[in-house]
């Protein structure tokens, strides 16, 4: 199998910023607010606005989640990266010693 640790390291350094763009994203998100005249002064707009205030929260838990899965994918590709070139000194290391080409 043929590995590129430089590949595996860039693609964690993405996940990284993808995960550090989601977590932004979920701050800038749980900032803003659902105004309680939003539906103006219909009967049901207190429901529509608990509605929206419900969808608005859970969608912030989700983005959180999902900088949370990203992040992690990240922190294992970082040592994967590591592993992989920490092996590829030890072989380069083994065939120069005992004189294989």
């Amino acid at each position: 199998m043929l590995l590129d640790p430089d590949s595996v390291e860039r693609g964690s350094r993405r996940a990284l910023e993808s995960a550090e763009y989601v977590a932004e994203a979920t701050k800038r998100l749980d900032r803003a607010e659902i105004e309680s005249g939003l539906f103006g002064a219909m009967s049901t707009g207190g429901d529509a606005v608990s509605l929206m205030r419900d969808v608005h929260a859970n969608h912030s838990q989700g983005l959180r989640a999902h900088a949370e899965a990203v992040g992690a994918i990240a922190s294992h590709a970082t040592s994967t990266a590591a592993s992989i070139q920490a092996q590829d000194q030890a072989n380069r290391q083994g065939i120069s010693e005992t004189g294989l080409r």
